[in-house]
C-alpha cells in the first residue's frame, strides 16, 4: 500500500477488552466516524442468521475501538463493514467499502449443563444451583449470572467459581429469575449454558438443594443485618499456610469488622 493511500491495516478482537480494534495507516478525522458508516454483525449458529451487534464507538488517533454492549460470542464469525465516508486528518477519504471477517477465538471448548434448579422450579430464597462441565478438556473454572430478565442487563448477580460446581446465595426479592453459566480460562470463555428460569417464593417450603447437607447457612456472614455469602475459605481439617483468604460474594467494609481465629489443637 502506497503511503498516500488510506485504508485498514488490521482488525483485532479482544476478549479482555470486549472490543474490536480497527487499525488504519493514517490518523483519523473523528468527525467523519459514526455508527452510520460502521456495521458489525455476527452469524448466530442457532438461528443460522446474521444478528446486528450494538457497540460504543471510540476513536483513538489511527484506530477505532468498538466496545461491545454485550458479551462477545466465542468462535462465531463476525463481519465488519466500513462504508465510504471516513477520512484521515489530512483529508484523504476512504473511497470504497471495506469488509473484514474475524472471530473471538477461544481454547475453551467445554459446555455447561445446569442440573438444578430445574426450569420453572419454585424455591425459597435460599438458592443453590449445581451443574456439570462436559467436554474433552475441562477448565474447572466458571462464571455465573442470575438476573430478572433473560438479557441479563438489569442488575445481575455475577460471580466466578473455582474447582467446584455449586453456588449458593440468598435471593431476597420474590419473582422470576434467569440463570446461565459458562466455563472460563483467563480472559477467554466458552459458550453459555442453556438459560434456566426459576421462581423465588419466600413462602415456598422447597429449597433448590433440599437433599444437600452442605446447603446450610454455616458459610453465611451477617453484617449490619445484611447476609453476605462466604464463597471460599480453608476447608475443615486442612492446615492452611501462614496466610489464607476468605472470599465474599460482595465488597465489604472492614473498618469496624472483627474476625476472631480460634486455634484448636487436634
Amino acid at each position: 500500500m502506497a503511503e498516500y493511500e488510506f485504508g485498514i491495516i488490521g482488525v483485532e478482537p479482544s476478549f479482555k477488552e470486549q472490543s474490536v480494534f480497527i487499525y488504519f495507516n493514517l490518523d483519523l478525522d473523528p468527525d467523519t466516524i459514526d455508527h452510520k458508516n460502521i456495521y458489525l454483525v455476527y452469524l448466530d449458529k442457532k438461528l443460522n442468521a446474521n444478528k446486528a451487534v450494538n457497540y460504543n464507538l471510540i476513536t483513538h488517533g489511527d484506530f477505532i475501538q468498538l466496545k461491545l454492549d454485550d458479551w462477545a460470542v466465542p468462535n462465531d464469525e463476525y463481519t465488519l463493514l466500513i462504508q465510504p465516508g471516513i477520512s484521515s486528518i489530512t483529508g484523504v477519504n476512504l473511497d470504497s467499502a471495506l469488509i473484514r471477517n474475524f472471530s473471538f477465538k477461544t481454547d475453551v471448548t467445554s459446555k455447561i449443563k445446569i442440573l438444578s434448579p430445574s426450569n420453572y422450579q419454585k424455591i425459597s430464597n435460599n438458592f443453590t444451583c449445581k451443574w456439570e462441565e462436559i467436554g474433552d478438556t475441562l477448565e474447572n473454572n466458571f462464571y455465573l449470572e442470575i438476573d430478572k430478565n433473560n438479557l441479563f442487563n438489569l442488575n445481575p448477580i455475577k460471580t466466578t467459581i473455582s474447582s467446584k460446581k455449586k453456588f449458593s446465595t440468598k435471593i431476597k426479592e420474590n419473582g422470576q429469575y434467569y440463570l446461565r453459566i459458562r466455563s472460563i480460562k483467563g480472559d477467554e470463555y466458552g459458550y453459555w449454558s442453556d438459560i434456566v428460569t426459576f421462581l423465588i417464593d419466600n413462602k415456598s417450603n422447597n429449597d433448590s438443594d433440599d437433599n444437600d447437607e452442605d446447603s446450610s447457612d454455616d458459610d453465611m456472614l451477617i453484617i449490619d443485618n445484611e447476609e453476605i455469602k462466604i464463597l471460599s475459605f480453608p476447608d475443615n481439617g486442612i492446615t492452611p499456610s501462614k496466610s489464607f483468604d476468605f472470599v465474599f460474594d460482595e465488597d465489604i467494609d472492614t473498618t469496624d469488622m472483627n474476625i476472631k481465629i480460634i486455634r484448636s489443637d487436634i
